[in-house]
């Protein structure tokens, strides 16, 4: 695989932190619907924006992303 084959097509990060980040909002929506919360759409992609930016673009290792997500702390208690 060549390394442009191993980029995500959305924000240009290598296909497992962009999977690594989807995993963890993933998560986090399961939690917030659980909990009665609705409408998050919004915060969440604010979030994911602040991860991405983080991580630089295509710079971003799968090490940086479990980094920059553990500053949110869990998904599930972040919810």
């Amino acid at each position: 695989m060549s390394n442009d084959e191993s980029r995500s097509a959305d924000g240009g990060l290598p296909a497992e932190t962009a999977a690594l980040i989807d995993d963890y909002f993933v998560r986090f929506r399961v939690e917030a619907l659980a909990a009665g919360a609705h409408g998050s759409d919004d915060a969440v992609a604010g979030l994911q924006a602040h991860v991405r930016d983080r991580l630089g673009g295509r710079s971003g290792t799968p090490e940086d992303a479990v980094r920059v997500l553990a500053g949110l702390g869990a998904a599930e208690a972040l919810a």
